[in-house]
């Protein structure tokens, strides 16, 4: 046969050929020509539960299955479904804009890692995508009607080759005989096989217990990004001997919706949980798993510069009273329900420098804090404060934040924080050498107000700006007056995700 002839009988068969079918009708052998016919709703550990072909539920114990065989059908070819309450209809919604919608109605039957295949009542499947996810309702199964197309009906199922000894009926005019396109006879493969569908029911039916416990299905992505934040008038994180310009890696995981999810960022970047709102280094880990979330926070640069890390004279030698915040190492922990969380920082190392141009001190405290967080598919909000015990210095702070979604790629969100010092009267004052001499007290508020916007450029990058104004009140025993500064802080910051 020539090169052209074979090519206009290739031509001629994919034009010819009938298209792929999506769903499967199984036949389960329990003997050499025992067969059911049906589709598998549902495996557990000792029994296989089969919608057969006239509608009714038949469950199968595993032990008795001596093969499967797999026939492609373009839908189940029954008039009635008859499950009961025992096999509820899963009903799955997805947001489509701004609009929660529902996608399917049906019960699951196949699975792979990104995708579900449901059987929905009209007796047909659809698959969709595992993040597509928004929620499933479990709503009662009553008898439902199913249509039978005359494609699905007019169908007879051949018994595969090796149990071609099986006596089955001729195919009557109008009628189609169909083969079995997979025929699994091996026990481990059937016992493989069945685990799969008995772990891929199983993970679905969780999705349904476990959103009680996420305000969104995936916090995080599966997705990799890296870049870099540009900024200036840095007070807090950043100074003169440990810098936050570092280029930041950001990696995002998560197992599905409703599932485990984590992000791990190292390099220079605001981060929401700290007592300011600058770029500062930082290995960063956060997790969310069921109704427990949390994160670590640590400063690479307390390893990098050792003793430089901590404040010193020349940090607060140009102002008459100022204070300046850094912490080092963070732990935060909560519990989720719904669209509420309680966040708790049990742990937070920080390290605060108090003074003016007639001297400094710093101390080294526990900042822990709490409070509630919200979150919506329209805005994310939430506080945390805190104060240390009296006796001593007293430091009070909190933290507000709020994020908006304005579109499907732009971000727009919002900082509020509050500090005060209460420095009681102290002789440990330095200059550039220690003095104990002179005994000062420091008092403090401070406001800060910032802004911040990130917006995706196309499928790959991603830009982020802030914009920050800090008003700072101090006075200080000794110091020539009391000082009342306004700081203007800004960033900007490239990405690009992989």
């Amino acid at each position: 046969m020539s090169f052209f002839s074979r090519f206009a009988l290739v031509l001629l068969l994919l034009l010819t050929a009938r298209p792929a079918f999506a769903l499967n009708v199984l036949g389960v052998y329990r003997a050499a020509c025992d067969r059911v016919m049906g589709v598998v709703v549902r495996v557990e550990r000792r029994d296989v539960h089969l919608l057969t072909l006239s509608g009714e539920l038949v469950s199968i114990p595993r032990h008795e299955i001596v093969s499967l065989t797999y026939y492609p059908v373009p839908s189940l070819p029954i008039s009635s479904i008859k499950l009961g309450a025992s096999f509820p209809v899963f009903r799955v919604k997805a947001l489509q804009g701004k609009q929660i919608v529902d996608l399917v109605e049906g019960w699951p039957i196949d699975y792979s890692e990104e995708k579900i295949s449901f059987l929905q009542r009209d007796g047909k499947d659809l698959v969709i995508n595992r993040d597509s996810i928004w929620s499933l309702e479990l709503v009662p199964s009553a008898e439902q009607l199913a249509v039978a197309t005359p494609a699905a009906d007019g169908l007879d199922y051949a018994h595969p080759q090796a149990s071609g000894f099986c006596e089955g009926e001729e195919s009557a005019e109008g009628r189609r005989q169909v083969f079995p396109q997979q025929f699994l006879n091996d026990e481990v493969v059937i016992k493989r096989e069945l685990d799969r569908l008995q772990e891929g029911y199983e993970k679905v039916e969780k999705y349904s217990h476990d959103q009680l416990f996420y305000a969104l299905p995936e916090i995080y992505r599966n997705e990799t990004s890296l870049g870099l934040w540009l900024s200036t008038g840095s007070r807090h994180g950043a100074n003169d001997r440990r810098n936050n310009l570092t280029p930041l890696l950001t990696d995002e995981l998560s197992y599905g919706p409703f599932g485990y999810q984590h992000v791990i960022m190292t390099g220079s970047a605001p981060n929401r949980l700290l007592i300011h709102e600058e770029p500062q280094t930082q290995i960063y880990y956060a997790f969310k798993a069921a109704y427990f979330h949390a994160s670590v926070f640590f400063d690479p640069n307390l390893v990098l510069v050792g003793g430089k890390y901590m404040w010193r004279y020349s940090d607060f030698s140009t102002n008459d009273a100022n204070d300046r915040w850094v912490e080092s190492f963070l732990i935060e922990l909560g519990f989720d329900i719904g669209n509420v969380s309680l966040q708790l920082v049990p742990v937070s190392v920080a390290s605060i420098g108090m003074g003016g141009k007639v001297g400094y001190r710093a101390v080294d405290q526990n900042l822990w804090r709490l409070g509630p967080r919200f979150v919506h598919r329209r805005f994310q909000a939430d506080i945390t404060a805190g104060t240390t015990p009296g006796g001593g210095d007293r430091f009070a702070y909190a933290r507000a934040n709020l994020d908006v979604p304005v579109t499907s790629r732009t971000t727009v969100g919002w900082s509020g924080i509050y500090r005060s010092v209460s420095g009681q009267k102290s002789y440990d004052w330095q200059t550039t050498q220690y003095d104990s001499a002179v005994e000062r007290a420091y008092h403090s508020s401070t406001l800060i107000s910032a802004f911040r916007v990130r917006s995706l450029l196309g499928r790959r990058a991603a830009v982020e700006a802030n914009l920050s104004i800090e008003r700072a009140s101090g006075t200080l025993d000794g110091a020539a007056r009391s000082q009342t500064s306004t700081f203007v802080k800004g960033g900007l910051s490239g990405s690009f995700r992989f």
